[in-house]
C-alpha cells in the first residue's frame, strides 16, 4: 500500500508531560503520539514534531508530519481511532495529507505563542486557563512599549538558553503585543522562529517591567546590545504552565 505523508494539528495540555521531545522512561507527547499510532499499525512510526515545548508548556495548535499508509479518504476515520487511545490531555485536530517532501518543521513559516496572566491573589486556577497569578501594581503601556519594541530581526541570545548548536541566535518577530480583557493579561507574539525558553525569558523581563522592578532602557539594551548584557541578573523565566503554542502556518499547495 502507497505511503502518504500526513500533517497532523495537535492540542495537549501539558502539565502532566515532560515536553513535546520523546525521552527514555519519560511521558512525552511526541512519545504518546507514537506509541499510539505504533499500535495501531503494528509497527513503530517516527512523528516528527515541528520544534519542542518544554516540560508543563500547552498547545491549542502544535503541528507534525507522519507517514502512514493510510488512504486520504480513511484519515478521517484512522484520527478518530488515535484519538481514542491518546489520554485525554492530547487531541489530534487534524489529519492533512501533504506532498511527500513536505516536513513540520521547514516548512513552517511562523509560529504563534501566547502567554496568559490573571491578577487577582484568590482566583483559582483553571488548567483549561494557563494563568499566572499576579497581585501587583502594573504597568500596561510599559509592557505594551515593550512589546512595540520586538518586532523585526533580532538577536535574541539575552533571552534564551544557549545552544552551541544553533549558528546564530537571530529571529525576526512579526507581532508582538499584549491584550488586557478585565484581569485576564495575555501577550501574544508571532515570529519565524523561537530559541528555547525565549517567550518565557521575554515575558518574564517584561513582568519586571510591568511591576516597576526593571527599567524600560534596561530591557532594550538587552535586546539591541546583548553582548553587553549579564542577562540572567535581569529577569526570571515565567512559569511554564502560563504558555501556549497557538498555531504554526505553512504554505501549503
Amino acid at each position: 500500500m502507497m505511503v502518504i505523508r500526513y500533517l497532523l494539528t495537535i492540542a495537549y495540555d501539558g502539565t502532566e508531560f515532560y515536553g513535546w521531545q520523546k525521552q527514555p522512561d519519560t511521558k512525552t507527547v511526541q512519545g504518546e503520539l507514537e506509541r499510539v499510532i505504533g499500535t495501531i499499525l503494528q509497527h513503530p512510526v517516527e512523528v516528527q514534531g515541528q520544534g519542542r515545548t518544554d516540560r508543563g508548556v500547552h498547545a491549542m495548535g502544535q503541528t507534525a508530519h507522519v507517514d502512514l499508509p493510510i488512504p486520504a479518504q480513511e484519515i478521517s476515520k484512522f484520527r478518530y481511532s488515535v484519538n481514542s487511545l491518546l489520554p485525554e490531555t492530547i487531541f489530534v485536530k487534524e489529519m492533512i495529507a501533504v506532498n511527500s517532501e513536505f516536513h513540520a518543521r521547514f516548512d513552517a513559516t511562523s509560529r504563534a505563542y501566547e502567554y496568559r496572566i490573571r491578577f487577582g491573589s484568590n482566583v483559582h486556577q483553571r488548567l483549561s486557563e494557563f494563568q499566572l497569578h499576579e497581585d501587583v501594581p502594573w504597568d500596561d503601556d510599559m509592557v505594551q512599549q515593550c512589546a512595540s519594541l520586538l518586532i523585526g530581526e533580532h538577536d535574541f541570545s539575552s533571552f534564551c538558553k544557549s545552544d552551541p548548536d544553533l549558528p546564530h541566535s537571530n529571529c525576526t518577530i512579526y507581532a508582538a503585543e499584549w491584550v488586557r480583557n478585565g484581569p485576564l493579561l495575555s501577550f501574544e507574539i508571532e515570529g519565524n522562529r523561537f530559541l528555547r525558553n525565549m517567550v518565557r525569558r521575554l515575558v518574564g523581563a517584561m513582568v519586571l517591567i510591568g511591576k516597576g522592578e526593571l527599567r524600560f532602557e534596561e530591557f532594550k539594551n538587552a535586546l539591541c546590545s546583548p553582548s553587553e548584557i549579564e542577562s540572567a541578573i535581569l529577569y526570571k523565566t515565567a512559569p511554564a504552565q502560563g504558555l501556549m503554542l497557538k498555531k504554526v502556518k505553512y504554505r501549503l499547495d
